[in-house]
């Protein structure tokens, strides 16, 4: 019931064309497997709610939850030394910074996942450049390259702290 309620989450949360009532309904379907999971005890599936409870948090505009929710996600997968975990939540750590419009924060990010996934051989974050419209390697704008690089020149740990240290919202 657990992986149905958070696939549901994520069908109603993921890709184009959502409106705010989709992700309203995937913020209840992925705490609901959230809870599920914690009653479980089962760590790696909550990582992945807490992934998605903050995706549909950044998505209606909660920033603070999405960040507590994705500190937390990226805690579980470092425990794990989980490479394609570590990706995602620095590529939704990334998100949040575009959120708050740290544009410069983002393509760092964007470089530190994408480091991590050439290092590993993982491909999954490359996937929310088509499915997200986030910002990947081929599109982060020329302005940006410096901070992009920057992030590229991180190693794993100086890119997890680089995520988690805690950062002024932008104004804009």
């Amino acid at each position: 019931r657990a992986r149905a309620a958070w696939a549901l989450g994520a069908m109603y949360g993921e890709g184009p064309k959502r409106t705010h009532d989709d992700f309203l309904k995937a913020k209840q379907l992925t705490h609901e497997a959230l809870e599920q999971h914690r009653a479980l005890g089962n760590r790696f599936d909550i990582a992945w709610d807490l992934h998605a409870t903050g995706l549909a948090a950044v998505k209606l505009g909660e920033l603070s939850d999405a960040e507590r929710d994705w500190r937390e996600a990226i805690q579980y997968f470092i425990d794990a030394a989980d490479s394609s975990g570590i990706v995602l939540l620095l590529s939704d750590l990334g998100e949040l910074a575009k959120a708050r419009g740290d544009r410069e924060r983002e393509a760092t990010l964007v470089g530190a996942w994408t480091a991590l996934s050439q290092r590993t051989g993982v491909g999954l974050a490359s996937l929310w450049g088509t499915t997200e419209g986030r910002m990947t390697a081929d599109t982060v704008p020329a302005e940006l390259r410096g901070a992009f690089e920057r992030g590229m020149a991180m190693q794993t740990d100086e890119a997890i702290a680089y995520a988690l240290a805690q950062q002024p919202a932008k104004t804009v």
